[in-house]
């Protein structure tokens, strides 16, 4: 059986450093090509425009798709799978904003497959059943113009 170092190296870093998992919301680009390469993950280039690239991951349990505006930061991502992604990772420092709006949505005993509230300026969309579990997370401010939030999918 042969080793492949560079299979271990992003095993050990995946492991060891698991803020490096996926592109976090508010980060830039440079993100996701480390994403795809620490989950062995297919990268796409879906959409572009002349305001908004769409980049999509894939890996065996999770699609996730990271949108870009003309500044090159994350301002929305979306995902569909049979679980969730890493979302301290996803969301960086929007993690805490995306607790409160499930804990809001919990309080509230809201029991539907699908739900959708806002938390200063972070919409969260989240919904579900057990084997497909689906979200949609942007920051408000940051969407460009002449973007539709019905195209983060």
């Amino acid at each position: 059986m042969r080793l492949d170092l560079s299979r271990i190296l992003v095993v050990f870093i995946a492991f060891s450093f698991p803020w490096l998992s996926f592109g976090e919301l508010g980060g830039d680009v440079a993100s996701i090509d480390k994403d795809a390469l620490a989950l062995h993950a297919s990268h796409n280039v879906m959409r572009a425009s002349a305001v908004s690239v769409q980049h999509e991951l894939k890996t065996q349990s999770v699609t996730l798709h990271q949108y870009l505006g003309q500044d090159n930061k994350v301002y929305a991502v979306a995902w569909r799978g049979v679980q969730h992604p890493d979302l301290k990772t996803v969301l960086g420092d929007y993690y805490a904003g995306y607790l409160t709006a499930i804990g809001q949505l919990q309080s509230r005993k809201i029991r539907t497959r699908a739900a959708v509230i806002e938390v200063g300026n972070l919409h969260v969309e989240v919904g579900g059943h057990p084997g497909l579990v689906f979200s949609h997370v942007w920051l408000i401010d940051r969407i460009p113009v002449g973007t539709s939030t019905n195209d983060i999918q």
